[in-house]
């Protein structure tokens, strides 16, 4: 009882900071649209030459998780998310299914890597068995070098990345990074030993070869990776020990070790997926971070943050009801922009892309 009306006083305290978002919003992935029953997991980057790329899960037989017929499709606007072309399947695995994926621009040449996870028939994360091929989750790649127009096939990466003795190994939907080295990242999730942990694939050679490192964490996974202005790489993982709150982690070697995980008491969660990046403007660095903030999925709000994720602001709430899963990048035009799951009655009835500015989030 004690620790519920602290969650609430905390909650009543934040609302007084949220300020509600009043701009306009499109419905990019719907329940119904093209036949599809539930669209999934958004990933959102922008291309060197300034193409948005709205990427998700199309569920083809039902809502849930894989394993499921599942395709990867996109939607792509040439004019900072003003306008968008029609929804395309860039992965295909038939009945099988491949999804919860995962957007990187490399910025020195120009590649959009897509990382997703590919289930056979039957396997889960909870069934997903030792192993690099067969019965278990396999990573697979694909990549655009014409900012979206055509795609790579999938290339499995699994025997490169997973160790034959985990259970399972899946992709964290949502954005890599790129360190200042050069060196692309994608965070990922395993389960092992009855565990859960944070690793990430790497490549040194602009995506030729993949090697894993981490852990990063125990008990935490599906996360996000950005790398501070010291060098340091910052990991926001959600919460695998169910306590409303994400948690932290640091390394000062790429990777090689990190500190203990911390729990951000700022950053509200009912344990979901979240986005992390970087916002420059007139030179100076903001940390934005979106997620459902609240011990429900609902309330999708942006927070600022600026000493690298040291504080946050009180948030922004982009939509007031039932949200999930959220992307974000840096528009063409300097705004925001937020892909996410939201709906009236569940987190899980469309796909949402709005634009926000930084006065906003500033409020």
């Amino acid at each position: 009882m004690k620790r519920i009306i602290a969650v609430l006083i905390i909650l009543l305290a934040c609302r007084d900071e949220w300020t509600v978002a009043a701009s306009p919003q499109q419905d990019l992935f719907f329940q119904g649209m093209n036949g599809v029953p539930v669209y999934r997991i958004p990933a959102l980057a922008v291309t060197n030459n300034g193409v948005v790329v709205a990427v998700c899960d199309a569920r083809a037989d039902r809502g849930q998780d894989l394993p499921n017929d599942i395709d990867l499709v996109m939607r792509r606007s040439t004019d900072a998310g003003e306008t968008w072309s029609n929804c395309e399947v860039i992965a295909n695995f038939g009945e099988q299914g491949g999804g919860d994926s995962a957007l990187l621009v490399d910025r020195d040449t120009g590649r959009l890597w897509c990382l997703l996870t590919y289930a056979p028939d039957g396997v889960s994360v909870g069934t997903s068995q030792p192993g690099v091929t067969g019965h278990t989750f396999q990573l697979h790649l694909i990549h655009s070098d014409d900012d979206g127009v055509s795609w790579s096939t999938p290339r499995n990466i699994n025997a490169d990345v997973k160790s034959a003795d985990w259970d399972a190994m899946w992709s964290s939907p949502g954005r890599g990074c790129q360190d200042r080295e050069g060196r692309l990242y994608f965070p990922v999730s395993r389960r092992s030993d009855k565990s859960l942990y944070s690793h990430f694939v790497f490549s040194d050679d602009h995506g030729k070869s993949w090697k894993t490192g981490g852990p990063a964490a125990v008990n935490a996974e599906e996360w996000m990776l950005v790398q501070r202005s010291n060098g340091d790489l910052l990991g926001n993982m959600r919460n695998a020990r169910d306590e409303n709150r994400r948690v932290m982690a640091l390394s000062s070697d790429q990777g090689k070790s990190w500190t203990e995980l911390q729990n951000e008491p700022e950053l509200i969660e009912p344990v979901c997926q979240a986005c992390l990046m970087w916002l420059t403007e007139d030179t100076k660095d903001y940390l934005l971070f979106s997620n459902p903030a609240d011990t429900e999925r609902r309330r999708m709000t942006v927070k600022l943050s600026s000493d690298e994720g040291k504080t946050w602001s009180g948030g922004y709430v982009v939509h007031d009801g039932p949200a999930a899963y959220s992307c974000m990048a840096v528009l063409p035009d300097g705004r925001i922009g937020i892909l996410y799951e939201r709906g009236d009655e569940t987190p899980y009835e469309k796909i949402t892309f709005a634009r926000l500015s930084l006065e906003q989030l500033q409020q």
